[in-house]
This record gives C-alpha cells, sequence and structure tokens, in this order.
C-alpha cells in the first residue's frame, strides 16, 4: 500500500481525478500568453489610432477655425468704407492687418470753433465703444483720410450715445466730413502659433499665408487691385506617430492643409 502511494514514476504521465499534467499546464500557460500578447498588440493599436484620429480631428479643427476667422473678416471688408481707404494692409504673405467697418457705422463730424473738445450724438454708440481706431473721411477736395486711436481722441460722456471728440488731436476743417470707426484686425504667424491680434487664435499652425490678387494669375499688395484672396494653412499634430512617415518631410508628424480662394464681396 505505501509502495503504492508513494510510487511518482508516472506522475508526470498521468492526470488524476482532480488535476492536470505538467504537459498541460505548459500548453495551457503558453496559449494565455498568446492571446494575451495578441491583446495587447490589438488594444495598443487601437490606442495609437484613437490617439491619432484625435490629432486629426484637432488639426482639422484648428484650420478650419482659423479659415472661418479669416473668411469673416475679409467678408466685412470694404463694406461701408470710403472706397480710397486701404483696409488690407499686406507686411507678408505670413503678416497682414485688416481694417472693417462693425455693422457699418458713421457718423457726420460737422465743423465747430471749439480748440479742445466737441460733443457729437452718434446712431449706435457700441460701434465705437467696440472700436479700435477712428477713420476721419476728408470731403474737401485734396483732403484724405486720417485715422486715429480711439483711445486717444474718444471719450464717452454720460448721456446716451453721445460721445467727445478731442479737437486738437482731431482737427476739423470744416462741415460735413464723416468719422467712421474701425476695428483692425492683425494677422501673423509667431513660430506655430496664429496670432491675431496678439492673442493665440490657432495652434500647432505650422504654415500660414494669405496671398491677394487681382485676377486669378496677378498677385498683388495693392488694396485698390484687390479682387480675392488665396487662404492656406497647414497644421501639424502635437504627437509623433512612429507608424507613420511624411513623405515629404520626413519626420513622423502628420499634418493638415487647407486651401481656399475668397472673394472679396465689397471690391
Amino acid at each position: 500500500m505505501l509502495q503504492k502511494i508513494f510510487d511518482y514514476s508516472n506522475f508526470s504521465h498521468r492526470k488524476g481525478p482532480n488535476g492536470f499534467t505538467l504537459l498541460e499546464l505548459l500548453i495551457a500557460i503558453s496559449i494565455m500568453s498568446i492571446v494575451t500578447l495578441f491583446l495587447s498588440h490589438f488594444m495598443l493599436n487601437m490606442s495609437r489610432n484613437y490617439e491619432n484620429n484625435i490629432q486629426s480631428l484637432d488639426m482639422r479643427e484648428s484650420a478650419v477655425f482659423a479659415f472661418n476667422r479669416v473668411n469673416d473678416i475679409l467678408n466685412q471688408v470694404g463694406a461701408d468704407f470710403p472706397s480710397d481707404y486701404p483696409a488690407i494692409q499686406v507686411t507678408s504673405p505670413q503678416e497682414f492687418r485688416i481694417a472693417v467697418n462693425p455693422r457699418g457705422g458713421r457718423n457726420v463730424f460737422e465743423a465747430h470753433n471749439s480748440s479742445t473738445a466737441t460733443k457729437i450724438t452718434v446712431d449706435d454708440i457700441t460701434l465705437f465703444k467696440d472700436a479700435t481706431h477712428i477713420l476721419r473721411h476728408r470731403t474737401s477736395p485734396g483732403s484724405n483720410q486720417t485715422v486715429f486711436d480711439t483711445r486717444k481722441v474718444v471719450s464717452f460722456a454720460t448721456a446716451q450715445n453721445e460721445i467727445t471728440i478731442n479737437s486738437q488731436l482731431l482737427p476739423t476743417s470744416g462741415g460735413g466730413d464723416f468719422i467712421y470707426p474701425l476695428q483692425w484686425f492683425k494677422f501673423k504667424l509667431d513660430g506655430e502659433k496664429l496670432l491675431m491680434n496678439e492673442v493665440e487664435l490657432a495652434d500647432n499652425v505650422e504654415s500660414f499665408v494669405i496671398e491677394f490678387y487681382k485676377d486669378f494669375d496677378t498677385k498683388t499688395t495693392d488694396w485698390d487691385e484687390m479682387k480675392f484672396a488665396r487662404f492656406f494653412v497647414e497644421t501639424k499634430s502635437t504627437r509623433k506617430d512612429r507608424g507613420y512617415t511624411h513623405p515629404e518631410k520626413n519626420d513622423n508628424y502628420r499634418r493638415h492643409s487647407l486651401q481656399r480662394d475668397i472673394q472679396l464681396k465689397n471690391r
């Protein structure tokens, strides 16, 4: 009896009523390892694809947001403006500024005798409070336009829709001149940040170019000749994708490009 109990010679080759052989355990562990490795690889790919999709969405959103903002402003250019005032001023394809007259506001600036200030009633005081600059359009022959910083020439009285013009800074030469409230929007690419009036509009922007044309083949920086703008922006992912190589840049960053032609409606 004792000899049977302690006879282990065939233990590894047979299975008891409640156990498995060593070979079966090794096979089970191997199968589980293969399945675990497959699942880990699958989950890693899923996570990588998810991150790439999020990156792609962020890149598209940044590009579209930048385009929509510039497009909204360009659609206002030239509306309710003196036609000879250069509302678009180009420093470079990556830096320019645009002047718009919000909601078409303007008021007559009559002649006055005061050497210090004059009060005028405006149609919508909010336009002047929101304006960054005041455009004075002189109607007398040979006179041109002059732009003033709103903070220096305008103060707001307690009376509704009444503003005070500093006459020393904004002198008058006769009645019937017009003043326009202006908002300047300056765009430029600073590193990989697209700035509007020195405030970040979009990040991870690798390229931003706007060129103005008088026809489909001829570029211009002259406001009088501008008919439409060609907008181009390229955004870049924030993380490298080790499984991807950009065909032109030869790096692991993905990119999204957006190009549109924008007609200047008020030209």
